[in-house]
């Protein structure tokens, strides 16, 4: 900017008498202080002083220094010569406004305390003065920040006084509140802001900050109504105003600290609306907690839905994501929320809203009677959490196990966990009585006495005592009653002690064989049964229970590894079941022992199926049908074989014995399978439901969800099959098909096109299941999304990682077969071809091999690798096993020799093609317009638009016809035919108007059009092609230059203007180049809209380079002078020589322009001066020296004709 200045004072300087050089110096600078350039008036203004420190004219210069620097900014140079105006003019008349503006500038630099005695004595000496006003209270706000407030309030309240309805009075009002508000005098500053208000309602910038005091006011003395009441006031006055977003801000503070729900949710919306999204992540949050709090769930849920994609990374997301799940359950959605909670838990593993999202899993299925899911839940939460609730939740798990599955033998195993893993919680003594309770209701009356009598020992204060007692008195005279002794003291009676009582045997027994798991005394007493009532009429049943009581010495054998000692004892019980059918054989235990006969030898199916006519009213005869069931379907050879009728009518006489019975679930399960197997959905369908719906807690049931999923989506009913697979995962989270009814349902979503929703599932299924056998299908769902989404970065990315992580997986062939063509469509070529050689490599795609090498070959044909390519399609030839494969890869081969100019054998395959697949009109004709485009390569013209016509005459339908109709216009073109041309290039654009090569075709029609000379209809034809979105960029970028040109050549700038204006708006005004952005300007310039074309210029100002920015600056420079703005317009010439020395043609051209606007405006001199200028730089003869000759003489000719008419 130096080189500027200085250049601009040498012009001005040579243009003036060497005497009066310091008055051009002060004329100058005046000049460009009046134009508001500071910066360049500085400089002169300081080299007039240095000059002429002495000068009448010196005050005037120091004065407007002063003032230059402060509207710079400069306040502290603007001080120094301020100070120096004063001292050196002390008795000028501008001393006054010199004294203000030095007080001003000691007021920002922040030295208040040297401020405000130089506002106070501007009134006190200059009470006449314009700024003695402002002065005094200035004085006043100086004090204030300076904390001397008992002065600040002198001079505030004198302010006041005399000036009560002065511009400031309400400004001083504010100060003097603030100071009480300082000195901690609430009452008066209240009073003072209220006289502000009620005195002032004009001041609609000052009012929004006073109601806003008042508001905190209130707030500190705790009156809500009246702060509510001013907060509200100061928004809806400051609700255009930017310090209204910091009352939105603590007034919606306010309003949560309060607990106004309602409130606070609406005023929180709001300030998150006007901030536009820079509000503070806690505002966020607020939302949906004021709206969860006001009771508006569904509301709250969808906030935390924004919140969690606003702020995935933040410690909050977990509290979001498990309050979103309590406002589903507020709404009665459980299986929402389970899904929510599942994420959560899985997510969030470690944190405390993770295991709280267990917890709540628990309470959720425990609420809807899923008692084991709750149980899982339950067990979950105590492994992964140390929280204060575990004895609760431990608590309950047992009482699931006493009271909903009615096992007492688990509950009292889980209550004596509970006492010593707990031995501090207040549930200790229900713990002790449930136990005492358990051990009653199984009949371990010895166990039960020792746990009542333990909770009345060690809980005497308990509400559960005095039942505990009832309870002991009742079961001791139970077992005096029943059992006397032998029941008291079971541990010590001798197997040798005469017993004469029945049903002492068989209590003893019951003892050995339940209590203590003696099953060897067990066997010993039974059998001194048999020796003392060997006509008794249970015999048949001793025998019966002791081969079970062998059976379960056998199963400990095993269990102890120990083979040979289980296979004795299965002997044994084998022996005593076989001893019961021939001593006892009507009795009705011989079909229960003659079926466990049967499985242990592995019978054939024969007899299990006479054991069904020899027992028909066994109570087993449910079982054994649907064993012979399965024996019939595993034997079954297809759908139309009669064993699996003869399976079906097995299971359903199964459920005519006992339609409520034990085997009832699995018949229904097993007709439901022979009827898919029969092919009979619909039936099958039935028998599914009748499990579900009559046994819903069957492991079965969990498999027939996902049986009726799958046979849904086979029918493609995708809402139904989602529909069971999400009530699988709700009701069954840990059955084995909860996994896959997981990404079932991601399948379902994305066939419905539900994409978002399933790119969701397929997410949530990968971070649920990490090592799950299906992960590489999810991933492999993941990519199909986003295939289909077009977002084809992405579904590489998820297909390459399904390709490299899991290259076993057998769906990984048509994986990769999916990436060749997605690299393929993405112009990707060089990666397609790598796939294609995966796919090719792998032996698991044998059968799409030839589909797969055609492709290929069409990658390599269009990299112009023909030799691979051909090679290529002669594998696809050799491999193909469908018609449609030998087609392409024959044809594609054929291609592959018309460009290799292997002619001869061409034609030979040719006719052998046309022989064998005649109807293959699409194939012929690619064949022709291959070797079309061959003779379009050299240049044969003429025999190439004979090929593409026959295209035209004889496979008009066919894929190729179109192009056909172009590439015949462009031979014709390329024959020097122009008119022939533009018509059969408009007979393209008539008959496909849509195609690929429309927009060239129009191109090339502009072209001709041109050059034949009409030229409007030329740029309108270029300008279609620039508007259309399916032009190429590059053939867009052309039609815009070419369009642009013709339209200036026709002087229809605007229409020029407009064209460069649209592509610049397609493509992004920020992505175009400088010369551009200078195109535009200079159309802008030919339209007449100069402020238009002074924004790009200026634009393109902020990107040129140093060689550029002397044409933007003649340009902005031209902008001025069009628009009347002579001054700046010189300025701005001038620039573009003196700043840029490589200026070339621009710097003349600018010297050139800025003499003709001083001839313009009557200043020869200086118009003469830079004359001179070009004269001396470019020499009389050169261009721009002839021009600036001529205009010399000009001058000297008007000065004389000047002088002649004074003489």
């Amino acid at each position: 900017m130096r080189l500027l200045f200085f250049c601009l004072i040498v012009v001005f300087v040579c243009m003036s008498s060497p005497g009066g050089e310091t008055d051009d110096i002060l004329r100058l600078g005046d000049k460009f202080y009046d134009e508001k350039l500071y910066s360049l008036a500085v400089e002169q203004y300081e080299k007039f002083l240095k000059v002429q420190p002495d000068h009448e004219k010196a005050s005037h210069a120091l004065f407007r220094l002063g003032h230059s620097y402060f509207f710079m900014g400069n306040f502290g140079r603007a001080s120094e010569y301020f100070d120096t105006y004063l001292k050196r003019y002390p008795k000028d008349a501008l001393v006054a406004a010199v004294l203000f503006k030095q007080a001003q500038s000691l007021f920002e630099l922040k030295r208040y305390a040297e401020a405000a005695p130089c506002f106070a004595r501007v009134f006190d000496e200059y009470t006449s003065s314009p700024s003695a006003q402002e002065a005094l209270y200035r004085s006043g706000l100086s004090f204030y920040r300076d904390n001397a407030f008992d002065k600040a309030r002198e001079q505030l309240t004198k302010f006041f006084d005399r000036y009560p309805k002065g511009p400031l009075a309400a400004d001083a009002l504010a100060a003097l509140a603030g100071m009480a508000l300082a000195d901690g005098e609430k009452d008066n500053a209240i009073q003072y802001l209220q006289q502000c208000v009620s005195g002032f309602p004009g001041r609609t910038d000052l009012l929004p900050r006073i109601h806003y005091r008042l508001a905190a006011i209130y707030r500190d003395i705790d009156n809500k109504d009246l702060a509510i009441k001013e907060y509200q006031i100061a928004l809806a006055a400051a609700d255009t105003l930017a310090p209204g977003y910091g009352m939105l801000a603590e007034f919606s503070d306010y309003l949560y600290e309060k607990k106004l729900w309602g409130a606070c949710a609406d005023l929180t919306r709001r300030y998150i609306e006007k901030m536009a999204g820079q509000a503070a992540p806690a505002y966020y949050f607020r939302l949906p907690e004021a709206f969860f709090y006001a009771g508006q769930y569904r509301k709250a849920a969808d906030e935390y839905d924004t919140f969690v994609l606003r702020y995935p990374d933040t410690s909050a997301v977990s509290l979001a994501k498990f309050t979103i799940a309590q406002c589903y359950v507020m709404l009665r959605q459980n299986e929402t929320a389970i899904e929510y909670l599942e994420e959560l838990a899985q997510r969030f593993a470690n944190d405390r809203y993770g295991a709280r999202a267990i917890r709540l899993m628990g309470d959720l299925y425990y609420g809807d009677s899923l008692y084991l899911n709750a149980v899982n839940m339950y067990r979950k939460y105590l492994r992964s959490t140390a929280a204060q609730d575990r004895d609760s939740v431990a608590f309950r798990i047992a009482a699931i196990y006493e009271k909903e599955f009615g096992k007492n033998a688990y509950a009292v195993s889980e209550y004596q966990k509970f006492i010593q893993e707990y031995p501090f919680s207040e549930l200790l003594d229900d713990a002790q009585f449930a136990i005492g309770r358990c051990e009653e209701a199984t009949g371990n009356y010895p166990v039960a006495l020792v746990a009542f009598d333990r909770l009345v020992e060690n809980y005497p204060s308990s509400p559960f005592a005095v039942e505990a007692g009832e309870r002991m008195e009742y079961i001791r005279n139970y077992l005096v009653k029943d059992y006397s002794a032998a029941m008291e003291r079971f541990t010590d009676i001798a197997l040798t002690t005469a017993l004469t009582d029945e049903l002492r045997y068989f209590a003893i027994a019951d003892i050995f064989e339940f209590n203590l798991k003696e099953f060897g005394k067990a066997i010993v007493t039974l059998e001194d049964y048999r020796k003392e009532y060997p006509n008794s009429p249970a015999l048949a049943s001793v025998g019966f229970r002791i081969g079970q009581l062998y059976e379960k010495l056998s199963q400990r054998a095993a269990l102890e590894s120990n083979p040979q000692l289980a296979a004795q004892y299965r002997d044994k019980a084998l022996a005593a079941y076989r001893m019961v059918i021939k001593d006892y054989p009507a009795d009705t235990l011989v079909d229960d022992i003659n079926l466990k006969l049967l499985k242990a030898a592995k019978a054939p199916l024969k007899e299990f199926e006479d054991f069904l006519s020899v027992y028909p009213k066994s109570g087993l005869f449910p079982e054994v049908s649907c064993y012979v069931a399965q024996h019939y379907i595993e034997s079954a050879g297809g759908r139309d074989d009669k064993r699996i009728t003869l399976a079906i009518e097995r299971y359903r006489k199964a459920i005519e014995f006992d339609s409520r019975g034990a085997m009832a679930p699995r018949a229904y399960f097993g007709m439901g399978k022979c009827y898919l197997l029969q092919g009979n959905p619909k039936a099958a369908e039935f028998q599914f439901q009748q499990v579900i719906q009559t046994y819903p807690q069957h492991a079965l049931a969990s498999e027939s969800h996902y049986i009726l999923g799958e046979i849904a989506r086979a029918d493609q009913k995708f809402a139904d099959a989602l529909g069971w697979y999400r009530k699988l995962m709700y009701k069954f989270p840990f059955s084995a098909f909860t996994e896959l009814s997981a990404l079932r349902s991601a399948d379902c979503l994305y066939f419905q096109k539900e994409i978002t929703g399933a790119l969701k599932q397929y997410r949530n299924f990968l971070a649920s299941y990490p090592k799950s056998a299906f992960t590489a299908e999810a991933q492999a769902g993941l990519g199909g999304c986003y295939e289909y989404m077009e977002k084809t970065d992405a579904a590489i990315r998820e297909y390459r990682v399904v390709d490299e992580q899991y290259s076993a997986w057998q769906g990984v062939g048509a994986i990769r077969l999916r990436l060749a063509r997605l690299y393929r469509s993405s112009g990707d070529n060089r990666q397609a071809v790598a796939y294609f050689r995966k796919v090719l490599d792998a032996d698991s795609l044998k059968r799409e091999h030839a589909s797969a090498l055609a492709e290929f070959g069409e990658v390599l044909y269009d990299l112009s690798n023909f030799r691979e390519a051909e090679t290529c399609f002669k594998r696809g030839l050799a491999w193909a096993a469908a018609p449609q494969d030998s087609v392409k890869a024959w044809s594609g081969y054929i291609r592959c020799l018309i460009i290799e100019g292997n002619t001869k054998e061409a034609k030979t395959q040719k006719s052998l093609f046309k022989d064998r697949f005649s109807n293959e009109k699409n194939a012929i004709a690619s064949m022709y317009f291959t070797e079309g485009m061959y003779l379009i390569n050299r240049s044969s013209y003429e025999k190439a638009e004979k090929r593409f016509f026959e295209i035209v005459d004889d496979f008009s339908g066919t894929d190729a016809a179109p192009d056909a109709v172009y590439f015949q216009a462009f031979c014709r073109y390329q024959q020097g035919s122009r008119a022939e041309a533009l018509d059969l290039f408009r007979k393209f654009l008539q008959q496909y108007p849509g195609h690929r090569f429309a927009d060239q075709a129009r191109f090339a029609c502009a072209d001709i059009l041109e050059q034949l000379g009409d030229l409007q209809k030329a740029a309108d034809a270029y300008a279609a092609v620039a508007a259309s979105r399916a032009a190429p960029q590059k053939l867009a970028a052309r039609a815009v230059e070419s369009g642009a040109t013709v339209y200036g050549k026709i002087n229809a700038w605007k229409k020029a203007y407009e064209l460069r204006y649209f592509y610049g708006e397609r493509t992004g005004f920020d992505k175009l180049g400088v010369r551009e952005l200078i195109q535009l300007g200079f159309l802008a310039t030919q339209s007449g809209d100069f402020p238009k074309a002074l924004e790009w210029f200026t634009v393109a100002g902020t990107k040129a380079g140093a060689d550029q920015m002397a044409e933007v600056t003649y340009w902005i420079a031209k902008c001025a002078a069009s628009t009347g703005d002579d001054q700046k317009a010189i300025v701005e010439y001038l620039k573009v020589p003196f700043l840029y020395k490589d200026g070339g043609m621009w710097g003349f051209t600018a010297k050139l322009e800025a003499a003709q606007l001083y001839e313009k405006i009557g200043d020869m001199a200086n118009a003469r001066n830079i004359y001179e200028q070009i004269v001396s730089a470019d020499t009389p003869e050169g261009r721009f020296g002839r021009v600036a000759a001529a205009r010399i003489k000009r001058i000297e000719i008007m000065a004389g004709n000047q002088n002649r008419e004074k003489e």
